[in-house]
């Protein structure tokens, strides 16, 4: 009986010292201990005008035999190098061996940071990066592990330049149509307060005389009809009658109310449309015609993200 104990004995500590052997050949406790999967998920009944509620899902693979506990750490995001987040990870959670385990944190992005964004993702040529940066600190019977945090994912949109085919025509009866047939939208400058694009109006003049523009006018409003750009400019244009002619104005955009483009986006799982009005106003024999005030001309500036994921996903 003495010998099978004994032998039994003999058996486990050849077990358990081709363990440590293994361990110590593969980097030791550490490479047994690896962050497998990082995820951001948002609750959109959650997102409010002021703050966006995020869960960050941390999936931490254990390949030890025995059971290790998260005693704490710290997680920092960056939107475009700007600092969003600082989340302190508390010290709950056990993972078990020879498992993978989901640590969820909570936190808080503060939409006034938004239009800080905006400004570095356009200056960046519409290619972004968010990401997340830290450490947790893993408990052992070996001793304390300090497991790095890395996560990387590249925001990227196709906003500018927007190009499309209109063909709108406006009948004067016998005097003939105008013919808008298409509308440009390019990025000029972006800074932190104000958004400035360039809009590039092509005009088919088939009159049987000529035409003179006096101005523009144009509304820029989100999908709820909040307005973040309007105004009224005087572009000088002569077309001849048979020709065709381009109507070129700067228009801005207000950076502070995209804290409230970014809650529409979000809430409707990052898909959201700018839409910009123009009608003109022109000078025909004599006469002021202000042409599609009633029926604008529309452009819509789709934009589209994947920085999160969502129920169902």
């Amino acid at each position: 009986m003495k010998k099978s104990v004994v032998a039994c004995i003999l058996a486990i500590l050849i077990v358990l010292g081709l363990l440590v052997a293994f361990f110590v050949l593969a980097g030791g406790f550490r490479a047994a201990i690896n962050v497998s999967s990082i995820e951001l998920y948002v609750d959109t009944s959650t997102v409010s005008e002021e703050e966006t509620p995020l869960e960050i899902h941390i999936s931490v693979q254990n390949s030890l035999p025995f059971d290790v506990s998260i005693l704490g750490g710290n997680i920092s995001a960056h939107f475009a190098g700007l600092r969003i987040l600082s989340i302190k990870v508390p010290g709950n959670h056990t993972i078990r061996g020879f498992t993978t385990s989901t640590i969820i944190l909570d936190a808080r992005l503060n939409n006034s940071l938004v239009d800080d964004w905006w400004y570095r993702h356009l200056s960046m040529e519409e290619c972004s990066q968010l990401a997340l940066a830290g450490f947790l600190e893993i408990g052992s019977p070996a001793g304390s592990i300090i497991l790095p945090v890395n996560y990387g994912s590249t925001i990227e949109t196709s906003i500018f330049p927007l190009e499309i085919e209109l063909n709108r025509v406006y009948d004067l009866s016998l005097l003939g149509e105008i013919a808008v047939k298409s509308i440009r939208i390019e990025l000029v400058n972006v800074t932190r307060s104000e958004t400035t694009l360039k809009a590039t109006i092509t005009i088919r003049n088939e009159l049987v005389v000529p035409l003179y523009v006096n101005g523009v006018v144009f509304t820029v409003k989100l999908s709820d009809n909040t307005v973040i750009g309007c105004g009224e400019q005087y572009v000088p244009a002569y077309i001849g009658s048979g020709g065709e002619g381009l109507l070129v104005f700067n228009f801005k955009l207000e950076n502070n109310k995209l804290p409230h483009w970014w809650y529409l986006h979000v809430k409707n799982r990052e898909r959201s449309t700018i839409r910009i009005n123009t009608w003109l106003k022109l000078r025909i024999v004599g006469r002021t015609v202000e042409l599609f005030r009633d029926s604008p001309l529309e452009v819509n500036m789709e934009i589209e993200t994947s920085i999160f994921k969502y129920e169902g996903q």
